[in-house]
């Protein structure tokens, strides 16, 4: 067998693995003939690309025939085999292999709780043995070929199938650029089905070269595709019996529920004592964009992209809609980035009111100032919903008159930041409260001056918690300990006694809630992954956070953090929920039952 055989026996295993590939196409669905194209090319993009790299990592052997030969096996039929078990996951959850699903498929206490069947057992031998004889068949009819004829053969491919396959990778990045830059989701949405998708942004270069317009996200000139893979909600949400009280949700960006007191923010702290006030309540997010999404939607924020690719609102802002809310939006900060103009406010846009240009502290003085107006401009006789959002806490930003905590000064930025500095950043933190506290103070003045105050429900709540050190690290978005994941919520509802909640809840709930509240007669299934707050059978065991890479499950004393890259499949981590601190498990049962729940989640709202 010579190098030549070798070149051939791996054009074949492309041509295989490509095939392989396409059978994805049928997770999408409602094709357009561009969508179809696109679809096609990208799967096919990304088996040759793939194979590009092989062929890179692996030319030099190729002297050395029966090492090749070895490797050349060994490679092909792992990627083949992975290939057609990814078919076979994404066809149950929706999704490709990730750390998650690795953690599962390599823990045998996982087996008890898949109840995989002997026929499945069976299956999964007879495709092994197919794909092993395939590759050894074709490898041996290669090898018969003789050597010139073998040389005319791959001079006759490179000159056809590589040019070929060189303008199906550039037709189709370019295609997902030009999608990306005018937000079609009709492509956007397509690659969700192609395993190990790399997508290439050019907006620079379409827009400073060729002129290209980038398509703004206001609403108001997007030619949105409504084709997407997103299946939700599960029902169309009905409404027989409707209620309709004033609402309002006072927002604060990075909140952590221990700094509500009376010496640090004494205007929330008599609120929350008005309220019922859930002491153990997550969030879905360790920063805002998942936070948002979890409030809102109701959902795990791993469909956050398939959310902004679809550019579908809540169901409860429609909810709103059409029981004649009068809804605003009132934001200290753009709500352009993060996206949601094209997730959570994407149908009630006209309503925002975000726009302001002064520092932090002006923004949210200048928000709840707009509130306050916005307040006495409406027909009092119909409901209203406003949700007022205030930055300047996350920002660790307040005016002088309201330096209450001292040492306070820094010189050093976010990324610069030492566990040394902790006293004066925290300090800086709560300085930053305590001047929201006197916005909250004005918030809740508002209603009051309009008669609002006694029949309406007011929730106040945050995106994501703050850490300062407590456990080796700064901000959020790093870890899922209380003082990252854990945020306040009071909810004051005329007729409901204030109280104290001990219980398990999550952001997953407030929608939920919300459209309880609303009288909505779906099952909160059809549209939510979390429950009715104040459903007398509400028992949450876990609570899902999420990340961009991560994904972590709170269930009472442990913390499962899994991880979405492969690379860190088998350094996932459990923790202590009250210390952070690693800790072991030993029934790792119930572990694969968690995991297997979220993954069944995870699936719920697509196609």
């Amino acid at each position: 067998m010579t190098s030549q055989h070798l070149a051939l026996f791996f054009k074949a295993n492309l041509l295989l693995t490509g095939l392989l590939s396409l059978a994805f196409a049928l997770f999408n669905s409602h094709y357009t003939p561009s969508a179809l194209l696109f679809t096609a090319a990208a799967l096919l993009s990304t088996a040759a690309t793939l194979y590009l790299i092989y062929w890179l990592l692996l030319r030099a052997f190729f002297r050395l025939t029966r090492l090749a030969v070895v490797l050349l096996l060994l490679l092909f039929f792992l990627t083949d085999l992975l290939l057609m078990t990814d078919f076979a996951i994404y066809r149950i959850w929706n999704f490709h292999i990730n750390g998650m699903v690795l953690n599962i498929l390599f823990s045998p206490a996982a087996y008890d709780s898949l109840q995989m069947t002997g026929q499945a057992v069976v299956i999964v031998f007879i495709v092994i043995a197919v794909l092993a004889a395939l590759l050894l068949l074709g490898l041996k009819r290669i090898a018969r070929i003789p050597a010139q004829k073998a040389l005319r053969v791959n001079r006759r491919l490179n000159r056809s199938l590589v040019p070929l396959l060189f303008l199906v990778i550039v037709g189709e990045k370019l295609t997902y650029a030009v999608a990306n830059l005018h937000l079609d989701g009709n492509i956007l949405e397509r690659t969700k089905v192609v395993p190990l998708y790399q997508p290439l942004l050019m907006d620079d270069l379409l827009i400073g070269t060729f002129g290209m317009k980038k398509a703004q996200n206001d609403g108001i000139s997007v030619n949105i595709k409504k084709i997407t893979n997103i299946r939700y909600p599960l029902h169309p949400i009905s409404v027989t019996h409707p209620k309709t009280p004033n609402i309002f949700i006072f927002g604060v960006d990075a909140l952590r529920p221990d700094i509500v007191n009376d010496d640090n923010m004494p205007n929330m702290a008599a609120f929350k004592r008005e309220a019922v006030d859930f002491e153990r309540h997550y969030s879905g997010g360790n920063n805002t964009r998942f936070g948002f999404f979890s409030i809102f939607y109701g959902i795990n924020s791993s469909y956050w992209f398939g959310f902004l690719n679809a550019k579908k609102g809540p169901v409860l802002f429609e909810t709103l809609k059409k029981l004649g809310y009068q809804i605003s939006i009132d934001s200290s900060v753009n709500t352009a980035w993060p996206e949601f103009r094209q997730t959570i406010f994407f149908d009630v846009q006209d309503e925002i009111k975000d726009d302001y240009n002064g520092t932090k502290t002006e923004n949210d003085l200048a928000t709840v100032t707009y509130f306050d107006d916005w307040l006495g401009k409406q027909e009092m006789d119909k409901p209203m919903f406003a949700f007022v959002w205030l930055d300047s806490v996350h920002s660790r930003a307040y005016d002088d008159a309201f330096r209450k905590y001292t040492p306070d000064q820094v010189s050093s930025q976010y990324l610069t930041a030492t566990a040394e500095e902790r006293t004066e950043l925290f300090n800086m933190y709560k300085n930053a409260a305590y001047e929201v506290d006197d916005r909250f103070a004005r918030f809740i003045a508002a209603l009051k001056a309009k008669g609002l105050y006694d029949d309406a429900v007011i929730i106040v709540l945050s995106d994501h918690g703050q850490e300062f050190f407590e456990h080796d690290h700064y901000g959020h978005n790093s870890a899922y300990d209380r003082e990252q994941v854990g945020t306040p919520l009071y909810i004051r509802i005329p007729g409901t006694a204030p109280k104290k909640v001990t219980r398990l809840t999550s952001h997953l709930d407030i929608a939920p809630t919300l459209m309880a509240m609303l009288g909505a007669d779906n099952p909160t299934s059809d549209y939510a992954h979390g429950y009715d707050l104040f459903a007398p059978d509400y028992n949450r065991e876990c609570a899902f956070v999420g990340n961009w890479n991560e994904n972590a499950i709170i269930c009472g004393k442990e913390t499962f953090v899994i991880s979405d890259v492969i690379s860190k499949a088998f350094n996932n981590e459990i923790r202590d929920t009250e210390t952070y601190k690693k800790i072991k498990l030993n029934d790792k049962k119930r572990m694969n039952e968690i995991l297997i729940k979220s993954l069944e989640e995870n699936r719920q709202f697509s196609r």
